[in-house]
């Protein structure tokens, strides 16, 4: 994919799909050919493998776009789909000028004449401050010509109001710069990040052979525009979790000669965006019914056209529950009663229930010590729920670790 900037728009190019974004307005607008015919002020800024999205904080963060700068090729998975995993990120900043954001040159377009840079990503233009700044200098300077005392007060008041502007200009500029730093390190130094051009990589084998089952019979009942909306093309589903794909070899028959057989196997494991946070900071479930630390795992092994999946998933046990202090391993405690409890409870696992179907559940927390309290709750819980299909397993994972 190739970004072009003109006067007043930034034009996303992947084949024969284009999509403009308003310099000064943000408004975007997907359009099914190039339209070179107007744009006479074109400059190809570089190759890009995606947009992530649009961040924008009012009065704090000026609107950005955040693209996929660099990747590399996680595997393959059955039917030719590519995995990617992020490498490095950009942001494309509406209103400046200045739009060197280190992309790689197209090869197309790299002769194309480019515009002269104006400083490094995060600079913000200063020839207004300053413009401003000389003129309050010189109409303080014709006055004290005229009348010292006056003056003085008056250009001493304007140095102050200058300054202090500056100085919020330049707190706003730090701060940008940090947001921007600690995003770039999110998607590039935790190496966790992943999407697929061609394919779903954020739902399991059972749900995509679900959705296009169900999709199947809905498209046939769209007008034909709806069927072809371009804005669908631009829009990229980035997984944060794990990506490992290999072609294993097995050896098969019970000849004299056995022969090897190769397969593929694949793990996913897609972090979820509910009830995000740190280790001891955030567990339990929430009101909706999300856990903290969630995260699905498939397992897939294709050979030939055969395909097969085992989904498992993890979490912190879906009770209200918390460990505040400072310590190591702080004893947990139970934050709220029964009652309010196995409504969250039920919601959670009336979730999984739809997604995945019977469950089985393995309760890894000690039944002894500190921990009991909230192998206590758990179970309390699952009984009280007594759905048939649910299947609920103890398995005390400290006596065997």
């Amino acid at each position: 994919m190739e970004l072009f900037r003109t006067d007043t728009h930034f034009i996303f190019v992947k084949e024969r799909h284009s999509l403009w974004c308003d310099k000064y307005t943000g408004e975007f607008s997907a359009k099914s050919d190039w339209e070179w015919a107007s744009p006479k002020d074109l400059e190809c800024l570089g190759i890009f493998y995606g947009i992530i999205g649009k961040i924008e904080q009012p009065s704090v963060l000026e609107a950005r776009l955040m693209l996929i700068k660099d990747v590399s090729p996680a595997g393959e998975l059955y039917g030719g789909h590519v995995i990617y995993k992020i490498k490095s990120i950009a942001f494309l900043h509406f209103g400046s000028e200045n739009n060197d954001i280190g992309l790689l040159p197209c090869k197309k377009h790299q002769n194309l004449p480019k515009k002269k840079s104006q400083g490094g990503l995060f600079d913000v233009p200063q020839k207004a401050a300053f413009a401003k700044t000389w003129g309050t200098i010189k109409s303080a300077t014709n006055t004290i010509k005229n009348t010292t005392q006056q003056a003085a007060a008056l250009a001493t008041s304007q140095v102050k109001s200058t300054v202090s502007k500056r100085n919020i200009v330049k707190d706003k500029e730090r701060f940008e710069k940090r947001i921007l730093e600690e995003l770039n390190k999110i998607f590039t130094e935790t190496d966790s990040f992943y999407f697929c051009q061609t394919g779903d990589i954020t739902n399991s084998l059972q749900r995509l052979c679900v959705t296009e089952s169900q999709q199947n019979d809905k498209e046939q009942n769209k007008p034909l525009w709806e069927k072809t909306d371009k804005a669908n093309l631009w829009i990229l589903p980035v997984i944060q979790g794990y990506v490992q794909i290999e072609k294993c070899k097995v050896e098969v028959g019970i000849d004299e000669q056995p022969h090897h057989e190769t397969f593929n196997l694949a793990i996913i494991s897609r972090r979820s965006r509910f009830r995000a946070g740190t280790r001891y900071k955030r567990r339990g479930v929430d009101d909706e019914g999300k856990c903290a630390n969630y995260v699905e795992t498939e397992q897939l092994v294709w050979y030939h056209d055969h395909q097969v999946s085992f989904v498992q998933v993890r979490g912190s046990v879906p009770v209200y529950w918390s460990q505040p202090g400072y310590k190591y391993k702080p004893p947990p405690r139970i934050d709220r009663d029964e009652a309010e409890t196995q409504v969250a409870f039920e919601k959670h696992f009336t979730e999984e229930l739809d997604l995945y179907g019977p469950i089985c559940i393995v309760n890894l927390v000690e039944q002894t010590g500190k921990e009991k309290i909230i192998w206590e709750a758990y179970s309390n819980h699952v009984l009280n729920y007594n759905h048939p299909d649910i299947t609920y397993t103890t398995f005390d994972f400290h006596e065997y670790w």
